[in-house]
């Protein structure tokens, strides 16, 4: 299976920042973008722009193949992807904070979505942060049938506080807890972070969660110097409180 860090490995090849010219202007910059994608790839893709998150939707319909030469092949239109269209925010005068890519079946039964974040990428091209550093911050989900088609439809300008929200969630979710804690990310309203979370009632399940999820907010608010957020609260599909984590004050010296 190809890791995230194999997927992102190609982007760290393009990084370096050429001219200033505009060659995405943001009055065609979704058609610029797909014809862009078209000739760099050979795939036909969907673009979108909500806000500063630019979202790309490609279909592959044997995304769900067992056949391990299909897998790999559609792995590596992934990445050519992924390499072309996050030159497109460095190129634009439309400003992009956020590209979300998004690969999936017509029958919507499996989806793979890939986060990046063009302040990350502009600054592990200028050394401001580690190679290593940058290959942490990098944010993949999966979706299977249940939430697939709802994820890809629910498309909206994503916040840095969000980003910050769904990549703890992923490395609290790939720590070693055990059995997989089912945390997703639900919104983010003045100063809370809100998760919704299944099959964690217990006190067992509970605390050890609840640490690991702490510490990678922390972290990941600290890395990113987002001193707002004050507490993540995490719910269950009833919307009833689970617990709440009261995060410490951070300020510019803690970083």
């Amino acid at each position: 299976m190809i890791t995230i860090k194999q997927v992102f490995a190609l982007l760290l090849l393009i990084f370096i920042l050429q001219s200033c010219d505009v060659t995405f202007p943001k009055e065609t910059l979704i058609e610029d973008t797909q014809a862009f994608i078209k000739k760099e790839t050979n795939v036909d893709t969907s673009v979108y722009v909500y806000g500063t998150t630019l979202y790309l939707d490609v279909v592959f319909e044997d995304l769900t193949t067992n056949d391990s030469n299909k897998v790999i092949d559609i792995y590596k239109k992934i990445q050519d992807i992924v390499s072309a269209i996050t030159r497109v925010p460095l190129s634009s005068n439309k400003d992009i904070n956020i590209v979300v890519i998004s690969a999936f079946d017509s029958q919507y039964k499996v989806l793979l979505r890939i986060f990046v974040n063009i302040d990350d990428i502009k600054k592990v091209s200028h050394s401001y942060i580690s190679r290593t550093d940058y290959f942490e911050r990098q944010l993949m989900e999966f979706e299977t049938e249940e939430l697939a088609k709802q994820a890809i439809e629910n498309k909206y300008d994503i916040s840095l506080e969000e980003y910050i929200a769904r990549l703890s969630i992923s490395r609290t979710t790939n720590s070693s807890l055990g059995k997989k804690p089912n945390l997703r990310f639900s919104n983010y309203n003045v100063d809370t972070l809100f998760f919704k979370a299944k099959n964690i009632q217990d006190a067992k399940t509970i605390m050890p969660i609840k640490e690991t999820l702490k510490q990678e907010l922390v972290r990941n608010l600290q890395k990113y110097k987002i001193y707002s957020v004050k507490k993540a609260t995490v719910l269950d599909e009833k919307n009833n409180i689970i617990f709440t984590i009261n995060l410490p004050t951070l300020n510019y010296y803690m970083i």
